[in-house]
């Protein structure tokens, strides 16, 4: 698709809105999204945050001491808002997870968001005939020249296994455990994932696996997530918020207005428990 377009893998996101625009032109849905499984929306947010601001801007939002309704967070919204009323599939608001992944897979939009976790649905023996051979990736594009981009990581840091332990159980057959758990996890899930520490394995042996693998070795620090920092009742409208921007039936003013409210509301009483 990519080809026919005569477009190349964007850098920057002006680049980006270039290119899903090029894709339209030549008749192909330029991204496929999840609506219903809304942290894929997010992390069209996120982009925009991050790219400007790193993390900090995430953690001082879900804290209070920043507002969504600011120069970078109102950029980041109308981001959403182009993609969705422009570049996202028709229905997109009520596709579930599944849906999207096997519409990029099947051949119907030229770009997908996911996570590393789904790359085993875009090796060769998954796809069609048509399709093999013919999915790549690029990295998280950057700000436009002559702007400062200060969150430099390509990659999103999901949530992980947390794992806690009270002081008055943590016994040294417990730090045993810890130290086993730590030294052999990356043989857990070999042939499964990519390892969760570095210089581990990858989920098979495809270009497209190593390509990946060599880009997260090279990266530092990790992307946060929306989802994951924000107190519960702000996830949750937020989550809600985001679908109904990127369908244009809210503006850029009320998602901010009422994620700044939320916020406001709840975040305080959240974070000193």
């Amino acid at each position: 698709m990519f080809e026919d377009a005569q477009v190349t893998p964007p850098t920057t996101f002006s680049e980006f809105l270039d290119a899903c625009e090029a894709l339209k032109a030549a008749g192909y849905t330029p991204i496929s999204v999840s609506g219903k499984d809304n942290w894929q929306i997010l992390r069209y947010l996120l982009m925009i945050t991050y790219r400007y601001a790193d993390n900090d801007f995430l953690y001082n939002l879900a804290q209070g001491d920043q507002k969504m309704d600011s120069e970078i967070g109102r950029k980041a919204a109308e981001f959403v808002q182009t993609l969705g009323t422009n570049y996202f599939q028709s229905g997109f608001a009520s596709t579930d997870y599944t849906g999207a992944s096997d519409y990029f897979t099947g051949g119907s939009a030229a770009m997908y968001y996911q996570g590393t976790w789904d790359l085993s649905f875009m090796e060769n023996e998954s796809l069609s005939d048509e399709m093999k051979d013919n999915i790549g990736y690029f990295l998280l594009p950057t700000v436009e020249a002559g702007e400062t981009a200060v969150g430099t990581s390509n990659f999103v840091s999901n949530s992980t296994m947390p794992i806690a332990f009270g002081a008055d159980k943590f016994d040294e057959e417990t730090e045993r455990f810890i130290e086993f758990y730590t030294e052999h996890i990356n043989e857990a899930t070999e042939g499964l994932s990519f390892s969760p520490t570095k210089g581990g394995t990858i989920p098979n042996e495809t270009e497209l696996a190593q390509a990946i693998q060599n880009d997260m070795d090279q990266s530092t620090g990790s992307i946060r997530l929306f989802d994951i920092e924000l107190d519960p009742a702000t996830n949750e409208l937020i989550g809600k918020e985001i679908v109904s921007l990127a369908l244009g039936d809210i503006t850029v003013d009320e998602f901010c207005i009422r994620v700044d409210q939320s916020v406001e509301q709840n975040a305080a009483s959240y974070f000193e428990e």
